[in-house]
């Protein structure tokens, strides 16, 4: 009997995911690339201890696995460039146009993923080696030779606050070897750099290349040795992406969007006894994204409130709508003007605006906006200031309001 309803599940499934709704993640919640670096026939670096062998393609996956779960529960969307230990150049293609298929290709085409997403950022993941056995520690790469290089650092040191403070914990007086620029290592890392060389195609999203631990290394290996690195890893790469990303937009209501309903369960569990069925069309207000049984490769549940009853409901067959609505100014600060008018997105190199919560960089991102998209004014208040200029303009796009850093808007 249980398989049969969840065989039935998973055929409405398969036909709801023709069209895009709320089971493909928060809308507009930001989207992150994780790229587990090498895999396939390139290993990458390796090392060896008590018997047992770190390969960095297999330790990398396993560590960007963990921070997809991660960011997923947290209500980020995730991109992973490969799954399995293998190419992601699977076909063999020519992507770089040079008449040659190798490893470059293979790089060329975790880019091209990550820029045919509109991913907000990329991270690959890694793991190090060296000749010189005694270097040791995470160290985290950045481009400064892009438009968008000061966003690279940020990332970068965002990250790196977090390892370094996991990796005290890992092992006790050691530090990360620190931020450092991928020119350093005598030209652009393939993922992070400008177009030109082998690089057809450049990421257009501010990206990160994290080294976790050198394999090269005894006490890093034994470091790794330990059951919970890799978890304690990813924690702090999470750590460092949510503080620079800001948190989700949070979802004020979801809609039941499956034509047959959905079922109220207890528990993200398939098998449980459905506390009542709702109907089509019935508006339930989410609280917190779950993992729970899976189908047709979908796992994630919502568990909501509707009135005075709470329980979990599958993720597919619900449109979760971010919450539309943004704190309102800082008390204090001087309202420069208020007349509401149109303005568009001035082209960053191709990044989105962020429209945060207050006109400042730490605040929450409550959403982004296009290059070109159009979006009206409703208010001009300094805040903090950026590039030698302090002027935020308060927008609205769509059903969204948020501040945008006034330079990233051109007046019409």
């Amino acid at each position: 009997m249980r398989l049969r309803r969840v065989a039935a599940v998973a055929v409405l499934l398969a036909a709801m995911l023709i069209q895009p709704v709320g089971a493909q993640g928060v809308p507009q919640a930001p989207l992150v690339a994780i790229d587990p670096g090498h895999g396939g026939r390139d290993g990458g670096a390796s090392g060896r201890l008590g018997g047992k062998e770190y390969v960095e393609a297999v330790l990398a996956l396993a560590t960007a696995k963990r921070l997809d779960a991660k960011l997923r529960k947290a209500g980020y969307r995730t991109l992973l460039t490969r799954t399995t230990e293998s190419n992601v150049n699977a076909s063999g293609k020519d992507l770089t146009g040079d008449g040659v298929v190798d490893v470059a290709d293979d790089l060329q085409a975790r880019v091209d993923l990550a820029n045919r997403a509109g991913a907000t950022i990329l991270v690959s993941v890694h793991f190090n080696g060296s000749t010189f056995r005694q270097l040791r520690g995470p160290e985290i790469y950045y481009s400064g030779a892009r438009p968008f290089s000061a966003e690279n650092k940020r990332l970068a040191d965002s990250v790196h606050a977090a390892v370094t403070e996991t990796f005290s914990e890992l092992d006790s007086g050691a530090r990360p070897r620190g931020v450092l620029r991928d020119a350093m290592l005598g030209g652009h890392l393939f993922l992070l750099g400008p177009a030109g060389g082998r690089i057809a195609r450049a990421s257009t999203m501010p990206g990160v290349l994290v080294e976790g631990l050198f394999l090269t290394n005894e006490r890093d290996l034994q470091v790794l040795g330990r059951p919970d690195t890799l978890e304690r890893l990813a924690s702090a790469y999470f750590e460092g992406i949510s503080a620079y990303l800001g948190p989700p937009p949070a979802p004020s209501e979801a809609r039941v969007i499956s034509p047959n309903g959905a079922n109220l369960r207890p528990s993200p569990l398939l098998n449980t006894t459905p506390l009542t069925v709702l109907p089509p069309g019935t508006v339930v207000r989410p609280r917190e994204r779950v993992s729970g049984d899976e189908v047709a490769g979908a796992e994630h549940w919502w568990r909501v409130d509707i009135g005075s009853r709470t329980g979990f409901v599958f993720e597919p067959l619900l449109d979760v709508v971010p919450s539309a609505q943004a704190p309102a100014a800082t008390r204090g600060s001087r309202d420069i003007d208020a007349t509401s008018r149109a303005g568009s997105i001035i082209d960053d190199d191709g990044l989105p605006a962020r429209a945060r919560a207050r006109p400042r960089l730490d605040a929450p991102i409550l959403f982004r906006v296009p290059a070109g998209a159009t979006v009206e004014i409703i208010g001009v208040q300094a805040g903090e200031l950026v590039g030698g200029d302090k002027r935020w303009m308060q927008v609205r796009h769509g059903a969204s309001v948020g501040w945008v850093w006034a330079p990233l808007i051109a007046e019409a």
